[in-house]
This record gives structure tokens, sequence and C-alpha cells, in this order.
């Protein structure tokens, strides 16, 4: 798609992440922009994954592709349309070190709120400890994301699992962090809950892992991430 083509609601919603971004420091590499009406192998994949989680309601036609730097690292996000409609987001990072086992953010609202879920239950317990870092980032993300007048809840807010060589990978969903007109889509909440896992996470070799739920995304984002 050319920059002609780009539909205008695409546009001030590049303008408002690139904004929020700069306001937590970090510096943007490039911003591609993928067309998948005209990709049909990533079209066929990622709107079965998107039907998943919007009921079957909305397919992604396009999304923004964001490559940002802060302090040597690379960061990505990505935004999906459904037409002119945003759709939740994700961001990613690569981190060093990890854990046993791979865990998810899940949104339990009836117990106290966002916590992590794995097999392991020390390690569920260790990284659910009360008054940390983690604890309080945890509960800053976001688990909804407003189309018109409705909402859709996320089903899962954060992933992070060993993928070797001493590295892991940490994505979070977007909900919804304000915005009239665009969308606000959590870049300070990333950027906690990176530097939070970054102070407790063990310097160890372990097996790879699998995210527990699979990332709507993760084909693009193995493609630009060590790139």
């Amino acid at each position: 798609m050319n920059n002609k083509g780009i539909p205008r609601i695409y546009k001030r919603q590049e303008k408002s992440i690139l904004k929020e971004s700069k306001r937590q420091g970090l510096e943007v590499i490039d911003v591609m922009y993928v067309d998948f009406k005209e990709e049909d192998r990533n079209n066929n994949v990622l709107n079965t994954a998107v039907k998943s989680i919007l009921g079957g309601n909305l397919k992604v036609t396009y999304a923004q592709v964001f490559l940002f730097n802060k302090n040597g690292e690379k960061q990505i996000y990505i935004q999906p349309y459904a037409g002119q409609i945003a759709l939740p987001g994700e961001h990613h990072i690569i981190l060093s070190g990890g854990f046993s086992s791979p865990i998810v953010l899940k949104d339990q609202e009836m117990y106290g709120g966002p916590c992590w879920k794995c097999k392991n239950s020390k390690l569920e317990n260790w990284v659910n400890k009360e008054e940390t870092p983690l604890e309080k980032a945890s509960k800053e993300v976001e688990f909804q994301w407003t189309v018109g007048t409705g909402k859709i809840d996320l089903e899962w807010g954060g992933q992070f699992y060993y993928i070797g060589e001493g590295k892991s990978h940490l994505i979070m969903q977007s909900g919804r962090y304000g915005g009239f007109i665009t969308y606000k889509v959590g870049f300070k909440e990333f950027g906690q809950l990176v530097e939070a896992l970054k102070n407790i996470l063990e310097d160890k070799v372990y097996d790879e892992q699998q995210p527990i739920y699979k990332s709507h995304y993760i084909n693009i984002v193995k493609k630009y991430i060590n790139s």
C-alpha cells in the first residue's frame, strides 16, 4: 500500500503511536505497512487468529509495523485494522534471561486483578509476589479494547517464554489506555513490564519453550525482531 492509498484514520493512529512512544524515550527506526489483501498467505493466518478472539466478526485487512530502539534494544509494535476499525495490537521485545516455564498474564478480576499463570506452581507464586515492581506493573495492564460502543475483552495481557540461547520473548497485547479519536496503546505500561522482568530474570539455560497462547503476528515479528 503506497502512502497515497493509506486511509486517514490509519495516519492519525500512526501519528498518535509515534507521539506516545517518543514520550517513553523510544527512537523510531522504521514504520512499515502490510496490506493483507495483497498477501494471501499471511492474510489467512492472521484472520484465523483474530477471528478466535473477536467472535468471527472482524478480519485483519491491514497492519502498521513499528520498529523502535531504546538503549540498544529493539522493540516492535504491530497495529492491526479491520477495514477502518483499529484492533488490539501487540508489543514485542527480546530480553536476556528466562524462567523455567512460560508464563501468561491473565485478568483475574474476581481475585484481585491481573496475575501470572503457569504450570510451575513455585514459579507462579514467585512472579506473583505482592508489593514487587512486577506486581505493580502487571496491575497497570489493560484487558479491554473498545470498538465503537462495544468492547473486546482480551484473553491474555502478556506472555513471556524462553526462546533459547539465553533469550526470552515478552509480548503484551494492547488494551486501550486512553485517547478520543485515536488509541493510546500502552507504551508506558509495556516499558514497566520490561524493567520489572529484567530485575528478576534467571541467568540459566532452559529448553526452548512455546507461548501458552500463540501470538497473532508472530511471523511478522520473527521477520523483523533480529534484522
